[in-house]
């Protein structure tokens, strides 16, 4: 009978001590790493809004009834972009 309470408290105090590091390793909300990546988003949105701005910008501007023209400096801009981005804002 004592064997099966000791074993019993044993067990109980494992899984207390289980869920305490589970705890002890949670990450509240406003933790640093969750809002590092919550900027990092913003920033890659506004970076591909910033494309897309400067790609029509870039059309109206110069490109207005050449298709050709256009088409190739609209490859070329986002070919820049590509090359910023793998080089400056990717993670390492």
């Amino acid at each position: 009978m004592l064997q099966r309470r000791i074993h019993r408290v044993r067990q109980i105090d494992s899984r207390v001590n289980q869920r305490a590091i589970q705890i002890e390793h949670h990450q509240p909300r406003n933790h640093p790493s969750i809002l590092t990546a919550m900027n990092r988003q913003a920033a890659l949105v506004l970076y591909g809004v910033a494309m897309v701005a400067i790609i029509v910008a870039v059309d109206i501007v110069f490109f207005k009834n050449r298709f050709w023209e256009r088409l190739t400096a609209n490859i070329g801009i986002v070919l820049v972009f590509a090359a910023f981005y793998f080089r400056f804002l990717r993670r390492p």
